[in-house]
């Protein structure tokens, strides 16, 4: 079963869930890398604590947005948040790492 790309957000509900990735994006992301062209790895800041509003944001993307995929990637010396999406919502995922900042 293939997944659609489409958010189920009304336009005021969206830009209020893009308004608040980018303040949670802006404290919790220390860098940004583009790994491939569907899968962003947002490098967290080490006293990380923001990652439960960073979860609950992605939970809550997941909802409306199902073709979103969201990891934790935890090493020994750092976490990243990832974002995959398929081939065919490149250019959304284009706009999500617009909202984290320069890379």
């Amino acid at each position: 079963m293939e997944i659609p790309i489409a958010c189920t957000l009304e336009a005021g509900a969206a830009q209020q869930r893009v308004d608040r990735w980018r303040q949670v994006l802006s404290v919790a992301v220390a860098r940004t890398e583009r790994v491939t062209p569907g899968r962003l790895s947002c490098g967290l800041k080490a006293d990380m604590a923001d990652l439960q509003a960073l979860v609950s944001l992605a939970q809550e993307e997941k909802a409306c947005c199902p073709f979103f995929s969201f990891s934790l990637e935890i090493e020994a010396d750092s976490v990243a948040l990832v974002v995959e999406v398929p081939d065919d919502a490149v250019t959304v995922l284009d706009q999500f790492a617009a909202l984290t900042g320069p890379a």
